[in-house]
């Protein structure tokens, strides 16, 4: 009688019965779609085009007015969430081996949508230093991490990483004296929140010219640190794996993330290319030290 009842039941190792994980399938199945819907309360980000991204906190009666019309928050929230970039944060993530703990350097911050998977893969104790170069979105990303309640574990500063650098000791000498106040006060605060010299485990760059902020990219990395760009054209990346190797960086071959989904028919407008992702590593201190074949 007990084998029968083991026969029917669960075999000893056999893991959970097949109701079980059906039942963990459903649940799991439906918690992801719970997930895909705003709700009240929650800070989303419309995309209407590259000149148009707005964001902002659904309530039951609000609306949100745009140039392209208006939107009820009641009718966003029955809307699904879409992603842009979704493979590409998720492939750099892994290549930067984002880890709680770990520091890691961003330039530049844009929308703010890496810096929020970035502060995220570093909770609890990690730390991410984002540049931003133009002064407006540098402001508007600070207020969104303060409403996505991540102003703890990110740093935003306004700077040309490219002429000035990440690190104190790369800011020009002095602040030219025909500055505004503001300029001032800008500079000042960012003096006292700049990362220190090879204290970054990480870099990620996505700018126009990246291979500008390597040598920076090298102060501020730490030995065996890994540097991540990100380009959406061939000619871009050649320049950045040219002047990576020329600083000492061990390159690997390029990568394409193609975003693609699967279907039975075609799904238009089908996004393929979205950009060249390049990865490097800082050689340590034993390694810079061998000699060259």
């Amino acid at each position: 009688m007990a084998q029968a009842d083991t026969a029917a039941g669960v075999a000893p190792g056999a893991g959970i019965p097949t109701g079980a994980e059906e039942y963990s399938r459903q649940q799991n199945t439906q918690m992801q779609e719970e997930m895909d819907f705003p709700k009240e309360g929650e800070l989303v980000i419309l995309y209407g085009s590259r000149e148009m991204i707005l964001s902002c906190v659904l309530t039951k009666a609000g609306v949100c007015r745009t140039r392209l019309g208006n939107f009820d928050h009641e009718d966003i929230m029955k809307t699904r969430i879409g992603h842009k970039y979704h493979a590409d944060i998720s492939l750099i993530l892994s290549l930067l081996d984002v880890r709680p703990g770990k520091t890691i350097v961003e330039a530049g911050t844009g929308s703010g949508s890496l810096s929020y998977s970035l502060a995220m893969a570093l909770r609890p104790n990690g730390r991410l230093f984002t540049f931003e170069f133009h002064e407006q979105r540098w402001q508007e990303a600070r207020e969104e991490f303060k409403l996505l309640g991540i102003s703890g574990e990110v740093e935003a500063i306004h700077r040309d990483v490219c002429a000035d650098g990440f690190c104190l000791q790369q800011v020009p000498a002095g602040i030219p004296a025909s500055s505004s106040l503001s300029e001032r006060a800008i500079v000042e605060e960012n003096e006292q929140n700049l990362p220190a010299p090879h204290a970054a485990d990480g870099v990620f760059l996505d700018l126009p010219s990246p291979w500008l902020a390597l040598k920076h990219a090298d102060h501020v990395l730490k030995g065996g640190g890994r540097l991540v760009t990100f380009s959406p054209c061939v000619e871009q990346l050649h320049k950045t794996f040219v002047a990576a190797q020329e600083l000492g960086f061990q390159a690997t071959p390029e990568l394409e993330d193609p975003s693609r989904t699967s279907s039975y028919h075609y799904q238009l407008p089908m996004k393929g290319h979205t950009g060249y992702v390049a990865y490097c590593v800082k050689p340590s201190e034993d390694e810079s030290l061998q000699p060259q074949p």
